[in-house]
């Protein structure tokens, strides 16, 4: 119970990142550099008759992936470094009380 309540102030610092990631989406410089780059071709995915790929076609994994790799992914794992500390320090205390207590 002491970590489930503990993880919810990390739960919703994660969600507004993600959130973040969802609304910001569609202004990310590299996503629109990807989704625009129409005369760009790619090497082939396999060795043996494939064909080149164009780079817009990755155009939904670059969006993708700037849901879970933007700047606010940055500030999460800052925040967890700290939630994780003092979620220990909290954790001793915790401990300690309920030591006593029995």
């Amino acid at each position: 119970g002491w970590y489930t309540g503990m993880l919810i102030p990390a739960a919703l610092v994660g969600l507004c990142v993600f959130f973040y990631g969802i609304f910001t989406m569609n202004g990310s410089q590299v996503s629109q550099e990807i989704c625009k780059a129409t005369e760009v071709f790619m090497c082939p995915l396999c060795d043996k008759n494939c064909s080149l790929q164009r780079l817009n076609e990755s155009c939904i994994y670059a969006k993708v992936t700037y849901l879970f790799d933007n700047g606010g992914t940055v500030f999460f794992a800052i925040f967890m470094a700290i939630w994780a500390t003092v979620f220990l320090e909290f954790w001793k205390r915790r401990r300690s009380t309920l030591t006593y207590t029995w």
